[in-house]
């Protein structure tokens, strides 16, 4: 969304290059972060925002409750800085697995969702606005199985370095890996 904002003017023939090269699925996801601030207040949309809506037509309702729904997204950890976490990350490769895990007895959040290694240190967590939308699946079953997306260098914001795919196993179904 960062490069789609940085577009200066949005006529025909840009909307229609987005249309085609744009994976309608992945613009509904990354909407979705943006609007639960997945990429902080300092990148607005402006006019990205309507040539989005141009590339999308009527998907673009599903914006606002793709958490609630989607079975597999890309979202960002945060909280990577606090007690030594960072220092796991650079260990990590796109593809590793990460465990997602409820914390509803959390102190901070009852609906906080931590994301470690196997068997191991804790990463980070979920965005408070994300694992507050999972709560009401993983209460009915739901269960959050994650992998690393992307693991950007030490240059980035410590809360801008690691997405995982997360993918939600309703209760009774295994996941494809």
């Amino acid at each position: 969304m960062r490069i789609w904002s940085a577009v200066e003017e949005w006529g025909p023939e840009e909307v229609g290059l987005a249309s085609r090269i744009t994976d309608p699925e992945r613009l509904v996801n990354a909407l979705a972060e943006h609007q639960y601030g997945a990429f902080g207040t300092r990148y607005g949309l402006g006019p990205a925002a309507l040539a989005a809506g141009a590339v999308l037509g009527l998907r673009a309702g599903e914006i606002a409750g793709f958490h609630e729904r989607a079975m597999i997204f890309l979202t960002r950890i945060v909280g990577c800085l606090h007690e030594g976490r960072l220092e796991h990350l650079d260990d990590l490769r796109a593809g590793d697995q990460v465990v997602l895990i409820p914390e509803p007895d959390n102190p901070f959040d009852g609906n906080a969702v931590r994301a470690a290694l196997p068997g191991g240190p804790t990463l980070g967590y979920l965005r408070r606005t994300i694992a507050r939308k999972l709560a009401a699946r993983m209460l009915g079953g739901a269960n959050l199985q994650g992998k690393v997306a992307v693991l950007l260098g030490p240059s980035y914001g410590p809360n801008d370095r690691l997405y995982v795919v997360v993918t939600v196993v309703e209760d009774g179904e295994t996941a494809l890996t």
